[in-house]
């Protein structure tokens, strides 16, 4: 472990503050410690609490800057003299010699991150802005540029391998830059994504041609990647660095000659390097590579077209094993049985019924540590004070969020609001039908470890996927269930029902039915048609527990408040067009005369369970009976510990 390297680092900046070492358990669980920074002390102690993390297992960070604050966050840098990028598959000894960095490192096989001092400090937006610039221009990992950004300390396990692999430290007296002269070297954000650009039509025609030449040889699954139109790429397929890889290698399997290689990638939408004064020779030093481990060194015998077959694109990742490998998992709730972890939570209902109030009102209860209904309150069982990041698209922070979380008990320190991100000056929300976005909310969870992430609403995050299209929106929620399955966070999406009838409640809310297929729980938001003060939470879906209990909730000037549970069915909420609900006097007289007939049946009455039990079976929730009763002149008497039902007069004979 090189902790000189960061100890280093950190002297330089020539302030005090805060620094951050971070670190992630075998388990997945994350630590992030502060230290405070005032030398050799420090130091001292910021080893032995390395050594002691080392010694548990697990992969552990550190964020190069200092903070004024005792929480890693933007606002707590305020100058830095080091830009720094984690280059991914991108080898610094690779890189044009006018921007070698100062420090390089190998994190794992073919992964590396380095550092580029500055002559002098330069203010926190000016050294980010510069920082992004970089990244954009060595092709490093765009979501890897900002002031938090943790790095893997040099010469550590890194532990998302089996085996785990061993980082090596490559140098460490690299170049000292001037400001300016270093401005030069890399261009604008907006300079590289105009360099990147699709090809024109004389070099679409020429790879066309090169298609056409090699198609024989081409196995059919790389020969539809190679065609993949540029969003296709950024949207369907995956990670990028590793698919461009995996056509690589079964390019040079099937004996296409390097030149020709390097050429279908350039003019393809999977070239990384468009634009840049070395492109071709970066292509050309990375099939290489791949073409060193294919052949080992040696010209290989082209396959037979049934190897070729059989070791598809894919082949080498498909995971097959018995499921007595598998261990068993418990399931970890935000709040039982309603919202769990790992996994996506749709909350539903009609404009205006007051969804987001219910949103702001668990982002309250979870933020400061209060009690929902069904909790047990032990003392140690859970922190309090989770961290929440809502994201909207509707409501102004300041206007409407923060009075109402406010009002409600929240502590405002642990929600974090995302707006989207500002483009040409205009703040646009996240698109996570693009690999960008989905990283972008990746980023946000391994920097602030949130408990509970709200969409609100789910469409206004989907970008141009049509949210009715299941081919378009099911990338979206596999990628979201990803995330957060690999955070451990819950995601509480908000959508509003749609008017068309269907016949089922749940399936009525905006877009495909693939929505409500990948939610893991789901909940519905409607106005009880008798009380229009109350709104009720319906538990709709409940694939991982059992159905939780319809709740009740008020919203007045003075807050929001829980009335505890409440007899009735979501159907007698809404009309079939998913609206609320008129029906009861119906529904009432509906009930009455069934409750009539039932009793009559029963002379000596009949037990409260049994009577609510039939009359489930007929659509009649315990609720609706309640109130027909009094249609009916029912007598309730008890006998011992039971409750009987009875006619006080039976109905009059035809005879």
């Amino acid at each position: 472990m090189e902790l000189e390297v960061c100890f280093r680092t950190w002297r330089s900046q020539e302030q005090q503050g805060y620094v951050f070492i971070g670190f992630k358990e075998l388990d997945g669980v994350w630590r992030d410690s502060g230290f405070e920074y005032i030398g050799a002390r420090s130091e001292r102690k910021i080893t032995r609490a390395a050594e002691e993390l080392t010694h548990q297992g697990g992969d552990i960070y550190w964020c190069p800057n200092i903070f004024t604050t005792q929480r890693r966050v933007r606002d707590g840098v305020t100058e830095g003299r080091f830009l720094y990028a984690d280059l991914d598959a991108v080898d610094p000894r690779e890189i044009d010699p006018s921007l070698k960095p100062t420090v390089a490192w190998k994190s794992s096989h073919n992964r590396f991150q380095a550092l580029w001092k500055l002559e002098e400090s330069l203010p926190a937006d000016r050294l980010e802005e510069l920082n992004r610039r970089l990244s954009y221009a060595l092709g490093a990992d765009k979501s890897g540029w900002d002031l938090t950004q943790y790095l893997r300390v040099p010469g550590t396990l890194n532990y998302k391998y089996n085996p785990p692999q061993q980082g090596e430290l490559l140098w460490t007296a690299g170049p000292i830059y001037q400001t300016g002269m270093l401005e030069t070297l890399v261009p604008s954000v907006t300079e590289t994504a105009n360099a990147a650009k699709a090809p024109d039509d004389k070099q679409l025609a020429a790879f066309l041609e090169l298609l056409r030449k090699h198609k024989k040889r081409i196995p059919s699954n790389v020969y539809r990647l190679l065609q993949y139109p540029p969003k296709e790429v950024d949207k369907n397929v995956g990670k990028r660095s590793t698919i461009l890889w995996r056509i690589e290698h079964e390019l040079i399997k099937a004996q296409i000659p390097l030149d020709d290689i390097v050429e279908l990638i350039r003019l393809s939408a999977w070239n990384k390097y468009r634009g840049r004064r070395d492109e071709q020779k970066r292509i050309y030093t990375e099939v290489a590579k791949v073409y060193s481990e294919v052949t080992g060194g040696q010209e290989s015998e082209r396959p037979e077209t049934s190897s070729v077959a059989h070791d598809s694109l894919l082949g080498p990742d498909v995971v097959i094993k018995p499921l007595t490998d598998y261990e068993v998992q418990e399931i970890d709730w935000l709040w039982y049985p309603y919202i769990p972890k790992g996994g996506i939570t749709l909350l539903d209902g009609d404009p205006g019924v007051g969804k987001t109030y219910l949103a702001l009102a668990l982002v309250a209860h979870f933020s400061a540590g209060i009690p929902l209904p069904g909790e047990v309150v032990v003392e140690g069982m859970r922190k309090p004070g989770l961290r929440v990041i809502y994201m909207t698209a509707e409501d102004d922070p300041g206007l409407t969020l923060r009075p109402r979380l406010e009002l409600i008990g929240a502590t405002l320190d642990n929600v974090l609001v995302c707006e989207g991100i500002r483009i040409d000056n205009v703040v646009e929300p996240l698109d996570l039908s693009t690999q960008d976005g989905i990283e972008v909310l990746a980023a946000l969870c391994d920097q602030y470890r949130p408990e509970l992430i709200v969409l609100d609403p789910l469409v206004a995050f989907i970008g141009r996927a049509d949210i009715n299209k299941a081919n378009e929106v099911r990338p979206i929620m596999t990628a979201l269930n990803l995330l957060a399955r690999e955070y451990n966070v819950a995601v509480v999406s908000i959508r509003h029902l749609t008017k068309g009838a269907r016949d089922r409640i749940i399936y009525r809310g905006m877009g495909t039915i693939d929505l409500i297929a990948a939610a893991r729980s789901a909940l519905l938001v409607a106005n009880d048609p008798e009380n229009p003060a109350v709104r009720v939470m319906f538990h709709q879906k409940h694939n991982l527990s059992p159905q939780g209990a319809s709740l009740g909730y008020t919203i007045t000037d003075e807050g929001f408040r829980w009335i505890g549970e409440v007899s009735l069915s979501p159907m007698e909420a809404l009309k079939p067009d998913g609206s609320s609900s008129d029906r009861s006097e119906t529904k009432r007289e509906a009930a009455a005369q069934w409750l009539e007939s039932f009793l009559a049946q029963y002379p000596q009455g009949v037990a409260a369970k049994a009577l609510f039990d039939a009359a489930r079976e007929e659509g009649f929730s315990e609720r609706t009976l309640r109130r027909a009763r009094h249609e009916v002149d029912v007598v309730i008497t008890k006998s011992g510990s039971l409750w009987l039902w009875t006619l006080r007069r039976p109905p009059e004979s035809d005879e």
